[in-house]
């Protein structure tokens, strides 16, 4: 078995990132609509967290599509969340090194991160009338979440979840050291 290259690994993830554009792509407006305030709900929920990036994240529309094209990537191809180092590792391996998915990808996924990707996932399932469909994040209590995904670290406040289905301020741009 031949190692991947660096180039032949780009294209296969170009190649996965158009599959996916085009089936975004297909959806009818209304079901693309809700896609978009979806991320956006999603994105701005994560980045009320505070953490730090390796860049401002300046919650533009482009800026969230491409953050999304590469979340439903991940999804897809290792059927994320499942926050084990050797998943990380894995995912590193293939990703287009993009400065925020690296601060989301890079380290152990959060509590907090996991759950924007549970959300995620259970909208994407649903729109693919998947077997697999999450509960609704809203109405997934803390034990039944960790008992799905054991491996998640158990955060004193989880409060977060309440704001997955809510409309979302605009964050404040996060600070750079």
């Amino acid at each position: 078995m031949s190692v991947m290259t660096a180039a032949s690994r780009r294209t296969s993830v170009q190649k996965q990132l158009a599959e996916v554009t085009a089936q975004i792509a297909a959806l009818e407006p209304t079901a693309r609509t809700e896609f978009e305030e979806e991320m956006k709900t999603a994105v701005k929920c994560f980045y009320r967290d505070g953490r730090s990036t390796s860049k401002t994240f300046q919650a533009d529309n482009r800026t969230i599509m491409g953050l999304s094209l590469e979340i439903q990537r991940l999804l897809l191809e290792y059927d994320l969340p499942r926050g084990t180092a050797v998943e990380l590792a894995r995912v590193r391996d293939v990703l287009v090194r993009r400065d925020v998915l690296v601060a989301i990808i890079a380290e152990k996924l959060s509590f907090r991160e996991t759950a924007v990707l549970v959300r995620l996932h259970h909208w994407w399932a649903r729109r693919q009338r998947s077997p697999e469909v999450l509960p609704d994040a809203l109405a997934v209590s803390r034990q039944r979440l960790l008992q799905k995904y054991p491996q998640l670290p158990d955060y004193p406040s989880l409060d977060f979840l309440a704001t997955l289905g809510a409309s979302a301020q605009e964050p404040a741009p996060v600070a750079t050291a």
